[in-house]
């Protein structure tokens, strides 16, 4: 099984993409970036030359991750990339918030359940003739 054509990592110099096939060093590539379905342009291409193309295989699934120095881009697409980064590095973050705020969701389910069985307890020894309890 193949693994399919995926970007990896972008920065305004250089993209690390997973592809089905080998890129030979120094061969020109070019990339299909897919946008957000949000925004108006569908997508933009990036091109540029491999430095590197190594073999990996997970899980039965194989591919080339190929990173490539970018070539030039038009004024326009220079614009559309570096808009692009900064929304790679939003969503990134937003990953991280989310995780967190996972976490503290289970904490605080965690917290509560514990203060309601304390409660409960209370509740069933505030029947009983004495409210104060020793433990020993």
């Amino acid at each position: 099984m193949k693994m399919g054509c995926k970007l990896i990592d972008l920065t305004e110099d250089t993209a690390t993409v997973l592809y089905n096939e080998h890129h030979q060093q120094g061969s020109f590539v070019e990339f299909e970036i897919q946008l957000p379905e949000e925004i108006l342009l569908d997508s933009f291409t990036i091109n540029g030359i491999v430095t590197a193309s190594d073999h990996i295989q997970d899980n039965g699934s194989s591919g080339y991750v190929t990173r490539m120095k970018i070539g030039e881009l038009s004024v326009e697409n220079k614009k559309i990339l570096s808009a692009y980064i900064a929304f790679l590095k939003q969503e990134k973050e937003l990953e991280k918030i989310h995780i967190d705020y996972e976490a503290i969701q289970e904490a605080i389910l965690k917290f509560s359940e514990s203060f309601f069985q304390m409660v409960s307890i209370a509740e069933q020894l505030s029947e009983k003739t004495s409210k104060k309890i020793t433990l020993h």
